[in-house]
């Protein structure tokens, strides 16, 4: 490296805030973890999940739609709450050691940066970066949504949306392309918050 970029480099560096995004990030991909249900040849993934209390796993409730036994990384879970309208669901397991995410005191703003961590076409955990476009508008058949100019894909159900800080502000329910789009939607801030505060402690 040339001394001219080195010097530009740390001069970048010097200019970051403490506590960057570097920081606050990397600690949600702990929070997650694949939504799985048993498959001929083993455990398939087919949503994502994350943690929002002791032995509670948030996703969409479309995920849990199934006759077959469900599992959050491995572990045997059950429905715990749900809301077929607003297609969000809370999953129980035996045990869990996953620090749970929070959400913000306040509502994001629209443009704001936000993250989704997610298992897309079952691999994973993948962070993916984008912007809040809408704050609240209605999709046919699918009611009120939070939209995001974010990229995702089949397993990416159920995947959190978080802001800089790390804190949950959605849970991502549709995408308007197939098999990936570069444009989704989940939950509003409002409803997820209404729904946590009813069946968390």
């Amino acid at each position: 490296m040339n001394r001219a970029l080195l010097t530009i480099c740390t001069a970048i560096l010097l200019l970051l805030p403490t506590g960057t995004i570097a920081e606050r990030i990397p600690p949600v991909m702990q929070s997650v973890a694949p939504v799985q249900h048993l498959a001929e040849d083993g455990l398939q993934i087919h949503c994502t999940a994350s943690s929002v209390e002791d032995r509670i796993w948030l996703t969409a409730a479309h995920c849990i739609d199934t006759e077959e036994q469900l599992f959050v990384g491995g572990k045997v879970a059950f429905p715990y709450a749900w809301d077929e309208r607003l297609d969000v669901a809370l999953l129980i397991v035996p045990y869990n050691s996953k620090p749970p995410l929070r959400m913000p005191t306040k509502q994001p703003l629209v443009g704001q940066r936000v993250f989704m961590v997610g298992f897309p076409i079952g691999l994973g955990p993948t962070l993916t970066i984008g912007n809040i476009a809408n704050n609240g508008i209605e999709v046919p058949d699918r009611g009120k949504k939070q939209l995001f100019s974010i990229s995702g894909c089949g397993g990416n159900s159920g995947s959190p949306v978080v802001d800089k800080d790390g804190k949950l502000i959605s849970v991502l329910q549709i995408g308007f392309g197939y098999p990936c789009s570069p444009l989704l939607g989940g939950i509003t801030f409002e409803d997820l918050q209404d729904f946590l505060g009813k069946h968390l402690r």
